[in-house]
């Protein structure tokens, strides 16, 4: 009696670190760590390995290398388990060819109540091909998926800038974290306008750039309702909508 071998399957290639591959990984952990720190969330850090940071990047880097990283995110969620705030980096831009980096480690951080929230968690799309396991040195498994709130999402030009193109970001923030604004100054041919949010109760000026809300009426007096988001440059909006 004969049995024909079954043929093992052929190695698999070393992953190819290219420098794109390390500029996105690098911007996504800069943007995810601003995350977590704002939040005080603490996702990036391991009481019990030293070398966690670190070893998320380099299993991230052999992912993307094998074009098996598509995203990473941020969830807050409820006592339901339900998302209520997230932020998510995608790694599937084609960048600009030469145009240059704008990496002030900076990021729009959702005003959000942060009480609300008694779950978190760090998710990542990808790093599921068995044939690289062996390279990586954390132990992926699969996780539950989770119902989003209802709410809002608005992107992050942070992300994009800061890698050329190569990631994207973008946040989410669920009906709760909305609040109602008035427009207290706006030139009608000018490309800003400033409002005060009503939820928060206060004259904070709050910045509007109107290419980020077309065809929203933002004369001076009226309502809107959206995001207030803190940035290096003090609060802005996102995400309007007329009320």
């Amino acid at each position: 009696m004969f049995f024909r071998k079954t043929p093992h399957p052929a190695p698999v290639p070393p992953a190819v670190i290219t420098p794109e591959v390390k500029t996105s990984i690098a911007t996504a952990l800069r943007r995810l760590s601003y995350f977590d720190r704002a939040y005080d969330l603490g996702l990036l850090r391991c009481s019990t390995r030293s070398t966690y940071l670190d070893d998320l990047r380099h299993d991230f880097e052999i992912a993307l290398a094998y074009n098996d990283l598509k995203s990473v995110r941020i969830e807050l969620t409820d006592s339901n388990k339900v998302v209520g705030a997230s932020f998510r980096i995608s790694f599937d831009g084609q960048g600009l060819a030469g145009a240059p980096r704008k990496d002030s480690a900076a990021l729009e951080t959702p005003l959000i109540d942060r009480t609300r929230f008694s779950g978190k968690r760090l998710l990542v799309t990808g790093i599921h091909q068995p044939s690289y396991a062996k390279q990586l040195r954390l132990n992926w498994s699969t996780a539950e998926t989770y119902r989003m709130g209802a709410g809002s999402t608005f992107a992050s030009d942070f992300t994009a800038r800061s890698s050329n193109g190569l990631t994207q970001g973008e946040f989410f923030a669920d009906r709760q974290s909305i609040h109602l604004m008035e427009i207290v100054n706006s030139t009608p041919d000018g490309p800003y306008a400033f409002a005060r949010s009503l939820t928060l109760g206060n004259d904070t000026s709050i910045f509007v750039v109107k290419a980020k809300a077309p065809g929203l009426d933002l004369s001076i007096g009226r309502k809107v309702k959206g995001l207030v988001v803190m940035t290096p440059r003090g609060l802005q909006a996102r995400a309007l909508e007329a009320v």
